[in-house]
């Protein structure tokens, strides 16, 4: 697995071993993410730890990827692309139109993760490629790039060629 905020993978199962095990860590989390955000505010953290705990922990991360913090939405897409999570295409699609850069930006890496998602998310995808926020477009044409030729009614030269002259603009930045 990848980078986890704020922990590496060896920290997050110290962290989640600390809570008592995978289960108990899930249940705590759950508690934790109820809680006022003046009183709870790590909780991207938690939805971090949540991407290292074993079972189902998917209905935990769509209530995060609806929660009023944009770092904790975006934390819940990248953990969901992390782990991916099949259930939650519809969602992450959805989150392409959150008012955050770093949510949409999240949301499109994570359905470049998700193969099941190039059905339904191509053709989203391929509308942030107007986004006005560079990472957005940055990502949405690597999930794109990374997806390949499977989606109906898209003319891939052209996304193709679109995703390669966005990821060489980015990466020359």
């Amino acid at each position: 697995k990848g980078w986890v905020y704020p922990y590496q993978e060896k920290g997050a199962q110290a962290a989640i071993e600390k809570l008592g095990g995978s289960a108990s860590a899930v249940h705590r989390i759950s508690t934790y993410m109820r809680l006022p955000s003046w009183l709870a505010p790590c909780k991207a953290a938690g939805v971090s730890l949540l991407g290292y705990c074993e079972g189902s922990v998917t209905a935990l991360l769509l209530q995060a990827l609806k929660a009023p913090d944009a770092p904790v939405r975006a934390e819940a897409a990248r953990v969901i692309g992390s782990r991916r999570e099949q259930a939650a295409i519809a969602d992450l699609v959805t989150a392409l139109d959150d008012s955050s850069d770093e949510v949409r930006a999240e949301a499109a890496s994570a359905l470049g993760e998700i193969p099941g998602a190039r059905e339904l998310a191509a053709l989203a995808l391929m509308r942030l490629l107007k986004d006005e926020n560079a990472d957005v477009r940055f990502r949405a044409a690597l999930s794109l790039h990374d997806m390949g030729a499977v989606a109906p009614g898209i003319d891939h030269e052209s996304l193709s060629a679109a995703a390669k002259v966005l990821i060489e603009a980015h990466t020359a930045a």
